[in-house]
């Protein structure tokens, strides 16, 4: 009896570890539909014309043009990071860097020239914060919570 509880018990939890395994996908993007998917790039665009709108106040046709590029780059970002899961990071990162790249050169054709001046700006303050946090990473520092750069525009 006590042989049957031990296997009956076994067999039981082996399952649930098998299950959970099924039910807990490693890339959850890979278990959205294709609109699940089209309507989260789509968002993911509209978030970041919006804070880009608000932060560069820009007028409607801009707002516009800024939202079909920032589409456009955030679809094709996808596709190139599912296209380069199995290649290394180094190539990764420089493709990313280049549709980056290629992304702000549009939207400096659509902005006036104060508009472009702050985005350069806010820009560059972006990257001193990123270099200061990775200073700080590297030295073994974690940094505190009001040191947690907030920002506004963002490449992704």
């Amino acid at each position: 009896m006590k042989t049957f509880f031990t296997i009956t018990l076994l067999v039981f939890a082996l399952s649930k570890i098998s299950f959970a395994q099924q039910a807990t996908p490693e890339n959850p993007r890979q278990q959205m539909s294709p609109q699940e998917r089209d309507e989260m790039q789509i968002a993911s665009a509209q978030h970041q014309t919006d804070r880009m709108a608000e932060f560069l106040e820009l007028n409607e046709e801009q707002t516009e043009a800024v939202h079909v590029i920032n589409l456009k780059y955030t679809r094709l970002r996808i596709r190139v990071m599912e296209a380069a899961r199995a290649e290394n990071e180094a190539s990764l990162r420089a493709l990313l860097s280049e549709l980056d790249e290629l992304r702000e050169s549009e939207i400096l054709l659509i902005l006036n020239e104060e508009q472009t001046e702050r985005y350069l700006e806010q820009k560059k303050e972006a990257e001193e914060r990123r270099n200061e946090m990775r200073q700080r990473i590297q030295e073994g520092r974690r940094p505190q919570r009001s040191e947690t750069p907030v920002i506004p525009v963002t490449t992704e």
